[in-house]
């Protein structure tokens, strides 16, 4: 993986050095690693987490990138978020998006964390600006994180799968349905807490039809869904 960073750098300068680490460092920390440890939590507890750490520090090192790309520091963000965040313009939305997705996956693996549960606020910000200034980045990316991220926001009005749906929905029209991403965030941040098992069940299935788009990004996904169908009957209650 260093060896593949280390080449990636060398084609790219200035900001976008930084860009290519983020996102680099985040995609594969998901991709592989992340998914090796959930798939190995059933059988092997010590192998999952020992994974679950690999990950976490590869998402550091992207959080971290994508910070010095910004021009900031964890500190200044958790400080004054959005108010660091107010000079950010669209040419910044990609690395406002990889800070944010690699410090949002960092915390989502350190639950036990009250520091990294704290760091909430600063994620919030880099996504929010993120959306305001290109809502349409990567074909709706940022509407795929904000499925997710609408379950758990604090102090938002309405019913927040209300919220999550209308990112659904805005992600599949902007990814003109060829991207299963949006499908499996759907399924687990919605559909299992609110035990819709039908509903969960018909998502993997979309998920696992979309042909098109990003090949391989469909390809991790195809993989993601069809270790969560193997786990239905533990998900769900009848």
């Amino acid at each position: 993986m260093k060896a593949l960073a280390f080449l990636l750098l060398l084609s790219t300068g200035g900001c976008a050095i930084h860009q290519t680490a983020a996102r680099s460092y985040t995609q594969y920390a998901y991709a592989v690693i992340q998914q090796d440890a959930d798939e190995a939590e059933d059988q092997d507890i010590a192998l999952a987490l020992y994974l679950q750490d690999r990950a976490r520090r590869l998402y550091r090192s992207g959080r971290d990138h994508g910070l010095r790309g910004l021009g900031l520091s964890a500190e200044q963000l958790r400080r004054e978020p959005r108010e660091m965040l107010a000079r950010a313009q669209r040419s910044d939305v990609a690395l406002l998006y990889w800070t944010g997705a690699s410090w949002g996956a960092l915390i989502a693996l350190s639950k036990d964390d009250p520091e990294a549960l704290a760091d909430v606020p600063a994620v919030e910000a880099l996504i929010d600006r993120a959306l305001e200034l290109d809502e349409s980045f990567d074909r709706g990316a940022i509407h795929t994180f904000l499925i997710s991220y609408e379950m758990v926001r604090q102090g938002a009005a309405g019913d927040p799968a209300a919220r999550a749906r209308r990112h659904f929905a805005r992600a599949v029209e902007l990814s003109g349905g060829a991207d299963a991403a949006p499908m499996l965030a759907l399924a687990e941040a919605v559909c299992v807490p609110a035990q819709r098992r039908a509903e969960f069940e018909e998502l993997l299935e979309r998920a696992l039809s979309v042909e098109g788009g990003d090949r391989l990004a469909n390809l991790v996904m195809h993989r993601r869904a069809r270790w969560l169908r193997s786990r239905v009957d533990r998900l769900f209650i009848d």
